[in-house]
């Protein structure tokens, strides 16, 4: 789990968020990002619907994982904004990494991270 600072209170903001946010769609996550001021650290929230899995441990298992796919990259994420993440139906045969790349995808299609340069991905 993230740390407090990191985590969005779900059920006071979703209805602000459905309101005013903007709605990015992926293969496996879809975002639900609302601007903040630039100077606040991003909060983020995962919602697994029952429709995703039915039992309880499948939808447990699936919310560790987005929560370390966020914790993965979270330094890399700019300041300012509140994100909600829900899980589609196919995330429950998927890993990490490939959980990791379509949050990734998401972000930089939403401006939230940076691309990385050829040079960039040549240093490492």
């Amino acid at each position: 789990m993230l740390s407090k600072r990191n985590r969005l209170p779900l059920r006071q903001e979703i209805g602000k968020m459905k309101k005013e946010g903007k709605y990015i769609p992926g293969d496996i996550l879809n975002l639900l990002i609302v601007r903040r001021q630039e100077n606040l650290c991003p909060r983020f929230a995962c919602l697994i619907t029952s429709k995703v899995a039915k039992k309880a441990v499948i939808r447990n298992r699936v919310r560790r994982l987005i929560w370390e796919a966020i914790r993965s990259f979270l330094q890399e994420v700019r300041a300012g904004a509140d994100v909600l993440i829900t899980a589609k139906n196919p995330i429950v045969t998927q890993g990490l990494i490939e959980i990791q790349s379509d949050m990734r995808k998401s972000f930089q299609k939403a401006g939230l991270i940076a691309l990385k340069t050829k040079e960039e991905t040549e240093k490492k």
